[in-house]
């Protein structure tokens, strides 16, 4: 039986095409560029550990290259491909992947001095467990409008001095688990993206320009970790921009910036969340007046509800001039829910501030945040509903008009703050628990039409159980009693209520709440 087609052969047999081949380098043949220059479609190449001074151009047809490694080794096992001491090259890539080829890529380092790194206008790229290193730029798909797909699966860029990554318009990003490092002073975003998923990665760059510019949406990124970064003035950390847009779970932290930490524009306003993150130390540069706060939010369109930005943690965030922590932008309405703001004190500006009544026709919608230490908290100029929140004081905050004896944190403007999370009337200068050990969740959730709200009581109390829609508004009280020490559970039937998102708010009579999103869906 034939086991090998030599390297050049083209063979049909009855008018097929001829099978899959695997071309062993060295081998079968001596250099991963003449096994590339020889291969038909759905072949594979392998290539063995070791040293491979070459500049890479493949062939528009679908392939694998695949470094053979010791899945134990370190990456010092991987054959490296380094076209660093080729010349007479005007500007080469050190591999090069044209219009219409298919490429999976495994296994690899790559160097090419201060030269481009990995080069793309191919169709659908697949890279995995590969590492570009002190490159000018480490991938690039450079074709507009191609609908190609890139996929980056635990990849290193370390010591880019341009742009690790970039996928340019029309085409679409995923990375996961991949560690995007810029080189001192590097002078372009560290990636760059139309639409994209980006999972589990790492952005740093110390000091540096964006972390990630993502435009054209619709974006998702999740339990990523930004920072340490300084930024140029008037520049941004991260900006997204257009489309459905999810940012969460992630970590941001030591970003010294110039303008904003994030900058959010969204032309789908009802379609942005940014929820569960923690910013830790980001603050604002010295003396640049352009630093106005961690999170810019501005959206167009029509809008329901707007944004939500619900459960972030800010701590010793700050500031120069218009918010520490979050700036709303005009005519767009948004719901703040469940945040928690520690000591970002540092500049004398709000935690939270808006634009004025005349650009904010839509009430923004502030519920379950917990304001502590923060001076002042909120400077709302702007139409806002800012009833059930924390302000540091169970005498509430301080208004000079409103609240005069609050001892809370400030808030300014004509903003209806009453009542408070914890109840004004408690003696008490400490502030009461949460509910204890309440576990609140429900079940099914999504639900279609009945959901099951279960909680446990750890002490006898009087409690109210009541649901809320997206905009704040009460839709319908559960119970109102008192009940014993245990495990309680109370049903809601939505049969009459549209699809979308609700909140369970379970209150105790000292004013303690704790609340649970549930997702409709008929």
């Amino acid at each position: 039986m034939m086991k090998w087609l030599t390297a050049a052969a083209i063979i049909v047999i009855h008018g097929l095409p001829a099978l899959a081949r695997t071309i062993y380098v060295p081998g079968d043949l001596a250099t991963i560029q003449s096994a590339l220059d020889s291969i038909v479609e759905r072949d594979t190449i392998r290539v063995a550990a070791g040293e491979y001074n070459e500049l890479l151009i493949a062939q528009s047809v679908s392939f694998t290259l695949i470094g053979d490694i010791d899945p134990d080794s370190s990456e010092n096992s991987m054959p490296l491909v380094d076209g660093t001491n080729i010349i007479g090259v005007d500007t080469p890539a050190v591999l090069l992947l044209p219009a219409h080829a298919r490429a999976v890529i495994e296994n690899f380092r790559f160097k090419n001095g201060d030269r481009k790194g990995i080069r793309s206008m191919a169709d659908s790229v697949v890279i995995r467990n590969c590492v570009v290193d002190s490159t000018y730029d480490g991938f690039r798909h450079a074709q507009d409008n191609a609908n190609a797909y890139v996929l980056l699966d635990h990849c290193e860029f370390r010591a880019i001095l341009f742009r690790c990554a970039v996928v340019h318009r029309g085409n679409e990003l995923s990375a996961l688990h991949c560690i995007f490092e810029g080189r001192e002073g590097f002078i372009s975003p560290l990636v760059g993206t139309n639409q994209s998923f980006l999972e589990s990665c790492t952005f740093t760059g110390n000091p540096g320009r964006y972390l990630l510019n993502a435009y054209g949406g619709p974006h998702t990124i999740v339990n990523c970790t930004f920072g340490p970064i300084i930024t140029a003035d008037f520049d941004h950390a991260i900006a997204l921009s257009n489309g459905t847009l999810t940012f969460s779970n992630n970590t941001i932290t030591d970003c010294l910036y110039g303008s904003h930490v994030i900058v959010i524009q969204s032309d789908v306003g009802d379609s942005v969340e940014i929820c569960d993150n923690t910013f830790i130390r980001c603050q604002s540069i010295p003396g640049q007046l352009g630093a106005v706060g961690v999170i810019d939010v501005y959206t167009t369109g029509v809008s329901e509800h707007g944004p939500l930005i619900c459960d972030n943690t800010f701590t010793e965030c700050s500031g120069n001039r218009y918010a520490d922590d979050i700036s709303l932008g005009p005519f767009s309405p948004a719901i703040l829910s469940g945040n928690h703001f520690v000591g970002d004190n540092l500049n004398g500006v709000p935690s939270i501030a808006m634009s004025p009544n005349f650009s904010q026709p839509t009430p923004a919608i502030l519920r379950d945040n917990y304001f502590e230490n923060c001076g002042y908290a909120l400077s709302g100029i702007g139409s806002a509903d800012a009833r059930f929140n924390y302000w540091g004081s169970n005498s509430g905050p301080y208004h000079e008009t409103l609240n005069p004896f609050g001892e809370g944190d400030t808030i300014t403007g004509d903003v209806p703050f009453i009542p408070w999370l914890i109840d004004s009337t408690v003696a008490t200068n400490a502030s009461p628990p949460l509910p204890e050990n309440s576990n609140l969740h429900g079940y099914p959730n999504p639900f279609n039409s009945t959901v099951t709200i279960e909680y446990a009581l750890a002490r006898e109390q009087d409690v109210t159980l009541e649901i809320y829609d997206v905009l704040g508004r009460q839709v319908e009280t559960l119970l109102s009693e008192r009940q014993s020490v245990g495990v309680h559970s109370v049903r809601w039937v939505a049969d009459s209520f549209a699809s979308g998102l609700y909140f369970a708010k379970l209150t105790a009579l000292a004013g303690a709440s704790q609340a649970v999103k549930l997702l409709l869906m008929k």
